[in-house]
């Protein structure tokens, strides 16, 4: 990928932010991708590197790097106990 994904904490909030790594694009700033309240850990790209996938606040969530909306994962598993 050509951006560097970082989860870091500004004003008392955990958020995901992004750092592009190509010498040549015309902003270097550091970007921040989402403004949620919730705890943000466990970051992930997706294979495209259009979306992050990310635990916010023990929810499963993905947010599109470029519009910056956030939307909800839904998961479902399956136990067998022995």
């Amino acid at each position: 990928g050509k951006q560097l994904l970082l989860v870091a904490q500004a004003a008392g909030q955990t958020n995901l932010w992004t750092w592009p790594l190509d010498d040549l694009a015309g902003d270097r700033a550091l970007r921040q991708v989402t403004s949620t309240s919730g705890g943000k850990a466990d970051a992930q790209w997706a294979p495209d590197s259009r979306e992050v996938y990310f635990r916010d606040g023990g929810r499963l969530a993905a947010v599109a790097v470029e519009s910056r909306a956030v939307r909800p994962v839904a998961v479902a598993a399956e136990l067998d106990v022995d």
